[in-house]
């Protein structure tokens, strides 16, 4: 099931991820249809084609 972009905000947000960025970044991965299930299948290369290049951020989501 895809997670919609409530969840992926909320996500973000509990990774420590200020709000613009969050709300940015659960864009990105609703409309790629990343699903919570392959996070650990994701790695630098895929996050920043999906958009997220900050590192702190891209270490919080992995």
């Amino acid at each position: 099931m895809t997670m919609v972009l409530s969840e992926w905000t909320l996500f973000s947000k509990e990774a420590g991820i200020p709000p613009g960025p969050s709300f940015s970044y659960a864009v990105m991965f609703v409309d790629n249809r990343v699903q919570k299930s392959v996070l650990l299948d994701l790695n630098k290369e895929i996050m920043d084609e999906l958009g997220v290049t900050v590192v702190g951020d891209t270490i919080a989501i992995l």
